[in-house]
């Protein structure tokens, strides 16, 4: 995951938008409303893997395969989870693979003067 200074903004601090005009719709009355911004969290196809399930299934199964054989094989999270990641990546920007949503971080709460009869709004800065 990467954090970025990209912002997103929501009318509740649930459901976030890259931008204010895709919910100026959701406000009925012109006036100040207070809404959240934060900034984005980009993620990448590695931050959903966990290498540590990954690798003692790995050893799990060379066990049943072999039994004794592999007894002493191991694969540590510690020594190969940062590389795995990082070959996963790699494989994913190869194949074209990106992930279609982000998250969220320093969430705070802004204020914005909306004019509902032009569809147009004003961050008001100093909060």
């Amino acid at each position: 995951m990467k954090e970025t200074e990209e912002k997103g903004y929501s009318p509740d601090g649930e459901h976030y938008f890259n931008n204010i005009d895709d919910f100026l719709c959701e406000f009925s009355n012109s006036g100040i409303h207070e809404i959240y911004e934060a900034k984005k969290k980009i993620y990448t196809l590695s931050d959903f893997i966990n290498t540590w399930s990954i690798f003692d299934k790995i050893v799990e199964d060379a066990f049943e395969e072999v039994s004794g054989a592999a007894e002493y094989f191991q694969l540590s999270d510690d020594q190969y989870g940062d590389s795995f990641k990082k070959m996963v990546d790699l494989w994913a920007k190869k194949e074209g693979i990106k992930i279609n949503f982000w998250g969220i971080h320093s969430e705070r709460k802004i204020k914005i003067k909306v004019d509902v009869e032009k569809s147009e709004y004003e961050i008001l800065r100093g909060d």
